[in-house]
């Protein structure tokens, strides 16, 4: 039988008291933060109607999980964006990555702004699931690790 010492003991109970007040409060906090979520889609232009209506879905389904109590009890936030062109949309999405401070980026039907998003993506080491885009090019040469495409290619 080990023999402890009142002592050891009453060391290593503080110990454990002093590591569970630090660490808990991190845990039971960092739940309730929202998880936020970048959406780019065109809402002018020839695509406009197209993500009218992707926005609109984006925002129902945000409701509904956010009604069922969120992802791991999380609330989803979701930010949403006109995408307009390239230039813009790689200018909203790092916005939306160093302001806003978005977890992930999704979206797009422009095939081109999808591209200018996937290397902002790329660049910040997020991930950039991209639903709607569907250019062969986007899969090939210029695919990147941090790119997730929902929708089917075109052949």
């Amino acid at each position: 039988m080990i023999r402890t010492s009142r002592r050891t003991l009453l060391k290593a109970s503080a110990a454990a008291a002093g590591a569970a007040a630090f660490g808990f409060p991190s845990i039971t906090y960092a739940q309730a933060e929202k998880i936020k979520i970048g959406h780019l889609t065109p809402l002018t232009g020839f695509l406009g109607a197209l993500g009218a209506y992707a926005q609109l879905g984006i925002r129902m389904a945000e409701e509904e999980i956010n009604t069922a109590g969120g992802v791991m009890g999380r609330p989803l936030d979701i930010l949403s964006e006109d995408s307009v062109n390239p230039a813009t949309a790689s200018t909203k999405a790092q916005r939306m990555l160093d302001q806003d401070g978005v977890t992930v980026l999704m979206g797009e039907i422009n095939s081109a702004s999808a591209l200018t998003i996937m290397q902002v993506a790329d660049r910040n080491k997020k991930l950039f699931m991209q639903i709607g885009a569907r250019s062969d090019a986007l899969r090939g040469k210029n695919c990147n690790r941090f790119t997730f495409h929902v929708d089917i290619p075109p052949p």
